[in-house]
């Protein structure tokens, strides 16, 4: 078995990560209602994909587009 080598980067890059994960974890449901509403507003094809919907596409279009 071949030991993983970590570099400064690395722990570096997993501080960012921890702090955009708990930054996350703290948003209130207001945020999370206004933000979806911008998306849908200027994106809702890229909403309907994050929320799993398909609304805009056929399941067939969605995998041609991917």
């Amino acid at each position: 078995m071949t030991k993983l080598k970590f570099t400064q980067n690395d722990f570096n890059e997993t501080e960012i990560l921890a702090k955009s994960i708990k930054r996350i974890d703290q948003i209130d449901s207001d945020y999370v209602n206004s933000i979806s509403d911008e998306i849908f507003r200027c994106q809702p094809f890229f909403l309907t994909v994050l929320l799993g919907h398909r609304i805009d596409v056929s399941m067939e279009e969605l995998e041609e587009i991917m």
